[in-house]
C-alpha cells in the first residue's frame, strides 16, 4: 500500500490538502473537462467553404456531467495516482483500483454524442438567422451595392465579378422557394448562369446575371455597374427581380435590351483595361503610318521618272489596260516589295474606285509642284551663299507659238 504522506496534485496543479475524497474527485473531473475544452477545435474550422460565416457567439456544449462515485472511507495514495494519469482524449472516466481490497469507480457520463453535438449547434446556427436563409457573406452581393460608386469601388466590384452562388453554398443547400397564389412554388436555379447556344449543345456563361442571397433576387451587374442613367434606373439594375415563374422571358428579354448591350461592350473593354478613346487613337496613328509609307513610295516613283526624264502618264489609265503608263506600272511593280502599297493598290482594284488613291493626275501635278518647290528653295539657298553669280536669260516658242522662258543661275 502506498504511503499515507504522497502529496496528491491534480493536474492543474492544485494540492489535495484536507478536500474529502468526493469534492477532490469531482475537482480533478472537472480539469479534466476544461483541459478538453480547451484542446478542442474551433467548430467553424469543420466548414469547408471559405465563405462561411463565422457564429456570432460562441457555443457552448450542453453536455451534462453525472459524476457516480462509489466512496470508501479510505484511498490511497497510490488509487489517487492511477486516477490522475487517466487519458486526456477519453469521455469516460472509469477507474477500477483494489489495492486494499476495495473498489473505487468514477464515470463521467456524456449526455450528448459527438455527431449529436454537431446536429445541435446547426440548429442553433439556423435560430441565429431566423429572418434569412443565408449565413453565408458574399462580399460581391448586388443587393447590397451602393448606388453610388466611385471610381475605387468600381474597380473593386468589377474585379470580384458576378455573385453566382451555388445551392450548396446557402444553408440548407438550397435556394429559398416562393410560393404562388396558385400554389406553384418556384426558386432561383444556377442553371441561369449560363445560356444554351446551338441547339442546347454549348453553354456560354452569363457575366452579367448577379443573384443576391441577402434579397434573393437577380440582378445586371453590367447596367448596375456600367450603366448610363436609363440602364441604370432599369429594375434588373436597380431593385432586381424575383418573379422566378417568368424569368426565363425576364433574361431573355434583358439580354437582346441596346442599352444592356452597350453596357456588356463597356465591361468587357474595362475588364481588359481598353479605353474607346485610346483605341480610336491608336487606329487613326495606324492609318496615318501606312499613309506616310504609301506617299513616301509614290514621291519616289515620280523622282525617277522625272530623273529619267520619261512620261508620267499613258494613253489609256483604265483598270482594264494592259500598260497604264510609266507612272502606275512602276508602282505596281514596286508593290511586289513594299506592304503598305501592295495593300493600298489591292484595295483600289478591288473596290475599282477610292476617294483617296494618291494615283491621279491631279496628285501628281500637286506632288511635282511641291518637288519644284524644294528644288528652287535649294537653289536660291546656294545663291545666297555664293559670293558671285551669272544670270542667263533664253526665250523660245514651242509649236503653239507660245514662248517657253528659261532663267538659268550659275
Amino acid at each position: 500500500m502506498a504511503s499515507s504522506s504522497c502529496v496528491m496534485k491534480c493536474l492543474c496543479g492544485k494540492k489535495r490538502n484536507d478536500m474529502n475524497d468526493l469534492n477532490w474527485t469531482r475537482h480533478v473531473a472537472s480539469c479534466e473537462v476544461q483541459k478538453r475544452k480547451k484542446n478542442n477545435t474551433d467548430i467553424s474550422a469543420f466548414f469547408t467553404l471559405q465563405r462561411k460565416r463565422k457564429l456570432s457567439e460562441e457555443i457552448n456544449s450542453n453536455s451534462e456531467d453525472v459524476l457516480t462515485t462509489n466512496k470508501d472511507d479510505e484511498m490511497t495514495g497510490a488509487c489517487i495516482q492511477d486516477f490522475i494519469e487517466i487519458p486526456q482524449n477519453s469521455l469516460d472516466l472509469d477507474h477500477d483500483s483494489e489495492p486494499s481490497g476495495k473498489t473505487n469507480k468514477v464515470e463521467i457520463i456524456n449526455s450528448k454524442e459527438k455527431n449529436e453535438s454537431i446536429l445541435e449547434i446547426s440548429g442553433q446556427t439556423e435560430q441565429l438567422n431566423p429572418s434569412g436563409t443565408f449565413p453565408t457573406v458574399f462580399p460581391n452581393d448586388p443587393g447590397k451595392l451602393p448606388l453610388v460608386l466611385s471610381n475605387e469601388l468600381l474597380h473593386h466590384f468589377s474585379s470580384l465579378g458576378p455573385c453566382q452562388p451555388i445551392a450548396l453554398e446557402l444553408l440548407n443547400y438550397e435556394f429559398p422557394k416562393k410560393k404562388y397564389p396558385n400554389g406553384d412554388v418556384r426558386s432561383f436555379h444556377e442553371n441561369f448562369y449560363n445560356r444554351k447556344i446551338q441547339n442546347g449543345r454549348m453553354f456560354v456563361k452569363r457575366w452579367w446575371l448577379s443573384y443576391s442571397p441577402s434579397q434573393d433576387k437577380f440582378f445586371c451587374i453590367s447596367c448596375k455597374l456600367f450603366g448610363l442613367p436609363k440602364a441604370k434606373n432599369s429594375f434588373l439594375a436597380k431593385i432586381g427581380s424575383n418573379d422566378y415563374k417568368n424569368i426565363k422571358r425576364t433574361i431573355d428579354s434583358h439580354e437582346s435590351w441596346s442599352e444592356h448591350i452597350i453596357n456588356e461592350i463597356a465591361r468587357g473593354l474595362y475588364q481588359k483595361n481598353m479605353r474607346i478613346d485610346t483605341g480610336i487613337l491608336e487606329a487613326a496613328n495606324r492609318q496615318i503610318a501606312e499613309n506616310r509609307a504609301v506617299m513616301s513610295a509614290i514621291i519616289e516613283a515620280i523622282l525617277f521618272i522625272a530623273r529619267q526624264n520619261i512620261a508620267l502618264r499613258g494613253h489609256d489609265e483604265g483598270y482594264k489596260s494592259s500598260n497604264r503608263g510609266n507612272f502606275l506600272e512602276l508602282l505596281k511593280l514596286l508593290s511586289n516589295y513594299h506592304a503598305p502599297l501592295k495593300y493600298h493598290m489591292d484595295k483600289i482594284n478591288e473596290n475599282q474606285h477610292n476617294r483617296v488613291t494618291f494615283l491621279s493626275n491631279v496628285t501628281q501635278n500637286n506632288i511635282m509642284n511641291i518637288l519644284s518647290e524644294k528644288v528652287r528653295s535649294f537653289i536660291l539657298k546656294e545663291v545666297k551663299q555664293a559670293n558671285e553669280f551669272a544670270v542667263i536669260i533664253d526665250t523660245t516658242t514651242d509649236i503653239s507659238n507660245i514662248e517657253q522662258y528659261t532663267f538659268i543661275l550659275r
